[in-house]
């Protein structure tokens, strides 16, 4: 028994509680699809467990490891909600297991407060078992930094081709997953200039870009194979191209410099995105602009990927022909939880632990807190509000108070699980997802007469859903 509380014993605990909390969630607090985009993939991942999908003029088609992953579960365990969700969730526990990872080597309170800060985040447990591609691509990014990292800090640098390998596999799988790998760009040309210049790890470049160039290649051919068209993936996303609220390049000006000045990190504050980036700030009023572009130690190696990671996210475009941010919706940019939450958590364990940056800390959150309160955010109240009462009761107290600084740790994860526990109370209480999904398989699956169904297109899309997209089948959902 008394081995249980030894300090690995423990962290590998406290891994398994989250991992148990993600569980938890989707078993109490599963809210069911949102009708368009996850209900398209289950189509054609259900189309592929039957041996066929259509490339051509589908752009979501092309994202093959949502889509194929998805036809494989639904091949070993049936069409389901829970067979849709098991890749979902097995691509957020090896991104927490990454957290762990990165966090591990540290004080307990700090891995805690990592796996806390990625695994309560609103967007990343909300999306946690939902068909969407962002969870691949921000396991792809993070594993990725992962790996370089790990080659350049821990690592004897004798297995550089492996290293190099496992880099453009991870790129490669976020390839596949979503064009919003693209975001991770920068961060790449970033590290390679730097080390370029530095005259370092110039073999791992160059057998990444090579292993890179070779994998696309292959993929490239594959596509012209299969559609006659090596570029068929891009007019392909062409081809659906629509005006929406994202179309910068088609909207009046003023949309475009909302987007990059204010509202994305708006929108971070209003998903609650923003809460391990209160403690990352006070960091660039202590490390040196020239520490940036040397990332000679892992302090200014994460900080700089975080940077220029966030600048991308941004103000990088996504399309080639034009200006075009990505929109400001939070599940584009999970990538950023992960990485600001090892970053965020040894800042907040100091701060209750020493106080340090306690003044930029109290600012930031004091500012942070009331644009949420301002605009009306549930986060001001769920998050950012008692954080802050946690932020100035520890400013108010001496520096020195020995144990009672675990007090407060737990009160921060405390916090942090009061949004995640209000989205449980809300899908319980408030959506009727189950009671809809047995309304339309008790009265129109396997019915015996041909019946029409008129109805919106987001219950066309459960109509079929719910009916395994069955062809066969005598209703007919129309909209």
């Amino acid at each position: 028994m008394k081995n249980i509380f030894k300090p690995n014993n423990l962290k590998f605990l406290i891994l398994l509680f989250f991992l148990g909390f993600i569980l938890i969630y989707h078993f109490y607090g599963y809210m069911g699809h949102y009708g368009y985009d996850d209900i398209h993939y289950a189509k054609l991942a259900k189309q592929l467990s039957e041996g066929h999908l259509n490339l051509l003029t589908d752009q979501y088609a092309y994202r093959w490891t949502i889509v194929g992953l998805t036809a494989i579960s639904y091949t070993l365990f049936g069409m389901s909600d829970n067979s849709s969700a098991i890749i979902p969730i097995l691509i957020t526990f090896i991104t927490l297991l990454l957290v762990y990872k990165f966090s591990h080597k540290q004080k307990i309170g700090v891995l805690m407060l990592a796996l806390a800060l990625f695994s309560l985040n609103n967007p990343t447990i909300l999306y946690s078992d939902k068909l969407m591609p962002d969870i691949y691509v921000a396991l792809s990014i993070f594993a990725s930094i992962f790996i370089i990292y790990y080659y350049k800090f821990k690592s004897n640098k004798n297995k550089t081709f492996l290293y190099a390998l496992l880099l453009s596999l991870s790129l490669f799988f976020g390839f596949i997953s979503k064009g919003t790998i693209i975001l991770f760009l920068p961060v790449l040309i970033y590290l390679f200039v730097i080390d370029i210049i530095k005259k370092r790890d110039i073999k791992f470049w160059i057998f990444s870009a090579t292993i890179s160039l070779f994998l696309i290649i292959i993929y490239f051919s594959i596509i012209k194979i299969l559609t006659g068209n090596v570029f068929q993936r891009f007019d392909a996303i062409a081809i659906n191209s629509y005006l929406n609220p994202c179309s910068y390049d088609f909207l009046p000006a003023k949309f475009l410099i909302e987007r990059i000045s204010y509202k994305l990190i708006l929108n971070f504050i209003k998903s609650n995105m923003f809460t391990a980036f209160i403690f990352i700030i006070p960091l660039f009023f202590s490390i040196k602009f020239k520490d940036l572009l040397k990332l000679s130690n892992t302090h200014s190696f994460l900080l700089g990927v975080f940077t220029v990671l966030f600048l991308s996210s941004n103000f990088m475009t996504i399309s080639y022909t034009n200006y075009v941010p990505m929109s400001i919706d939070a599940r584009h940019y999970l990538f950023l939880i992960p990485i600001a939450s090892v970053i965020a958590a040894p800042v907040i364990y100091n701060y209750f632990n020493t106080k340090e940056y306690k003044n930029y800390i109290l600012i930031i959150s004091l500012i942070i807190t009331s644009i949420a309160l301002l605009n009306n955010y549930k986060s001001a109240y769920s998050t950012y509000l008692p954080i802050s009462i946690l932020i100035f009761i520890r400013y108010c107290l001496p520096t020195n108070i020995s144990k009672r600084k675990n007090v407060f740790l737990f009160a921060v994860v405390a916090v942090l699980f009061i949004a995640p526990i209000n989205m449980i109370k809300y899908a319980t209480k408030s959506t009727k997802y189950d009671v809809q999904k047995t309304l339309i398989k008790d009265k129109f699956y396997n019915i015996d007469k041909k019946s029409i169904i008129i109805t919106n297109d987001v219950q066309k899309r459960f109509g079929e859903y719910y009916l395994g997209f069955d062809t066969t089948q005598n209703a007919k959902f129309i909209k």
